[in-house]
């Protein structure tokens, strides 16, 4: 059965889609990774910056870069609390 079209030009739409999903899988994989404070990350593909999200509150980096390829990602990650740290 499909489902509506996934939009990577909306931000928001994506973040709906698959933020929580994003968060659950960052927060494991982070458990999992038990990587010390004061990295330097880069998240590719960060889309909506929901797994960013999860790197900066968990983790304490040094440095966060977001890459995606969808300027309207990009916008929307750049509004979260993350982008005080990440650069987008």
């Amino acid at each position: 059965m499909a489902g509506p079209p996934i939009r990577f030009e909306d931000g928001a739409a994506n973040e709906r889609m698959m933020g929580d999903w994003s968060r659950l899988a960052g927060e494991m994989f982070i458990d999992w990774l038990a990587a010390p404070s004061g990295l330097q990350w880069v998240d590719v593909g960060c889309g909506s910056g929901a797994f960013t999200q999860v790197v900066v509150e968990r983790c304490a980096p040094a440095e966060v870069q977001g890459i995606n390829a969808s300027d309207a990602q990009l916008a929307y990650a750049r509004s979260r609390g993350a982008a005080l740290v990440a650069q987008f």
